[in-house]
């Protein structure tokens, strides 16, 4: 088995890193595509082939015609994208793929539904799902009767985006206001910094259900909670743990089967301990950046994936390790901790032995990290 993996130069992406470990130590060759070879996942050992291609917001024409031109020179057998921009590009252009060439992608229509956070929440509701309150300010005026409406502190977010990108908690109106009037970046296919969303903060740990959908059928489902989050009041995971949690997967599975949802995707919930309030946040219509932990608690997303593109269908994956934690050193568990108040302590928390816990910094494949490293300098050196 020959697998494409797609992405774009995305800072701090950890997913392509994990998909080209899994996948060559499941016998398959592994190449990746990508705008820039900056990103750390170029660097891995267990990639056999490193192509360029048109990043899809600048050109999905340049995009899919690279992609084929590598495809077909190749001879690949599956094509997965690894993040926004590549899975909203191959959705929108997937007729125009190679012939021959598998992958997994939902339908686009279900695609822009989780892709819209208003839409999200709206189809969530209907299912009988709790979701916070969510309006979509059209001007300043609406924006301060927003916020007043949901309450504060409130969370000011895109209302299309991900990973956490203009997302911010405010605390009273004038931060609310003061938010709104920051510039903003230019809008793009991922992006929509023109349209935000003004959402009722809710408290509690964030629990993710991991999924792999065929048809709307569900073929893997891994539940996890973030111990530890950057930025901590809520963002991408840097400290997981694998749970079991019934409910959570019964909500997700709802959710996505009356999506004939078809690939992997990820619903975030919080959990109120003291009200025992769950509440779905957002969903990620693509693999999730943490899908290393799910891996290592005994589901293969990566391989089951490829699998079900290449052969149609998986047998359902149910089993896999409670308790598995695993954590993300660089750059997110160092900044999670430099942001903090107490760094001695939360250095120890998270970068103390535990026996069931392991990371993403794999010895033998040493390059990714080094690579993220000189990425982050890079940054730090010329932010624009």
């Amino acid at each position: 088995m020959k697998v494409l993996l797609v992405t774009t130069c995305t800072p701090d992406d950890r997913k392509p890193v994990c998909f080209s470990r899994e996948l060559a130590r499941a016998g398959a060759t592994v190449g990746i595509a990508g705008d820039r070879h900056l990103g750390e996942a170029f660097y891995s050992r267990y990639l056999s082939g490193r192509h360029h291609c048109a990043h899809p917001a600048v050109s999905l024409d340049g995009f899919i015609s690279d992609l084929n031109r590598h495809i077909e020179r190749y001879h690949y057998d599956v094509v997965l994208p690894l993040n926004d921009y590549a899975t909203v590009g191959l959705c929108l252009r997937r007729d125009a793929l190679a012939g021959g060439v598998a992958t997994v992608l939902p339908d686009y229509d279900a695609l822009d539904i989780t892709r819209d956070k208003q839409r999200t929440l709206t189809a969530a509701r209907e299912l009988g799902l709790d979701v916070p309150k969510s309006i979509a300010p059209a001007d300043e005026d609406e924006l301060v009767d927003a916020g007043d409406s949901v309450g504060y502190p409130c969370v000011l977010k895109l209302r299309r985006g991900a990973g956490g990108v203009g997302c911010r908690v405010v605390k009273n109106r004038e931060e609310l206001v003061a938010a709104w009037r920051r510039r903003r970046r230019q809008s793009d296919l991922v992006f929509d910094h023109d349209h935000l969303l003004v959402q009722e903060f809710v408290a509690g740990l964030t629990h993710d259900a991991c999924v792999l959908f065929r048809r709307g059928e569900p073929r893997a489902v891994l539940t996890q909670k973030r111990l530890w989050t950057y930025p901590m009041e809520g963002g991408v995971g840097t400290f997981v743990e694998s749970t079991r949690d019934p409910h959570l997967a019964e909500l997700a599975c709802r959710f996505f089967s009356a999506l004939r949802w078809h690939g992997p995707a990820q619903a975030e919930f919080k959990v109120d301990r003291d009200s025992g309030r769950v509440c779905l946040i957002e969903v990620n219509g693509r693999f999730w950046g943490t899908v290393g932990a799910a891996v290592q608690a005994g589901v293969n997303f990566p391989l089951l994936a490829s699998r079900m593109a290449l052969e149609g269908d998986v047998d359902p994956v149910s089993d896999y390790f409670l308790g598995q934690r695993y954590r993300y050193p660089i750059p997110f568990g160092v900044l999670s901790i430099l942001r903090g108040t107490a760094k001695w302590q939360a250095a120890k928390a998270f970068f103390g032995p535990s026996g069931s816990t392991v990371s993403d910094l794999d010895w033998r494949d040493p390059m990714p990290v080094i690579a993220e490293l000189i990425f982050i300098a890079k940054r730090l050196w010329n932010p624009n």
